[in-house]
């Protein structure tokens, strides 16, 4: 019962981290921005050549409190 008890506590306490950090509040400056903040952005395109597709991941994170957002 111990065992279970302390699974279904770390199950809540993670998720609530989790969840918590997605709300994070941006500078007043980078509010336009907080639609894509926390998403995963997939976008393709061709190579020049038209021989490869590219693949592009993006994502935006806040840092230091949400004075700045971290891209990448």
């Amino acid at each position: 019962m111990k065992k279970l008890n302390l699974i279904i506590s770390i199950a809540l306490l993670m998720s609530a981290y989790c969840l918590g950090q997605s709300e994070s509040s941006l500078r007043k400056e980078l509010d336009i921005l907080k639609p894509f903040v926390g998403k995963t952005w997939i976008s393709e395109s061709t190579d020049p050549s038209g021989k490869m597709i590219l693949h592009f991941l993006r994502r935006f994170e806040p840092m230091h409190d949400g004075k700045i957002l971290k891209y990448y």
